[in-house]
């Protein structure tokens, strides 16, 4: 339970930074806890880190509705 609650302050402070709003936010959640459940793609990021995946996450949703973002604000 502990990783997905932090799991999910790491998704607030990279959606923060990135000014993607609650909306998405929340389709990143939902796609991330997915990627959690889903024992094919657990495989897949099983030695993967924790915010890699959401990075990833963040990616095919921004993709998906057609957000810019820029990671050079997730670096700082």
């Amino acid at each position: 339970m502990r990783i997905l609650s932090y799991s999910k302050k790491l998704i607030e402070k990279f959606c923060k930074s990135l000014n993607i709003k609650e909306e998405p936010e929340k389709e990143i959640r939902m796609l991330f806890f997915q990627v959690l459940k889903d024992k094919s793609l657990n495989k897949m990021f099983f030695e993967k880190h924790l915010d890699q995946i959401i990075i990833y996450c963040i990616v095919s949703i921004a993709k998906k509705l057609e957000i810019d973002i820029d990671f050079s604000n997730l670096i700082k």
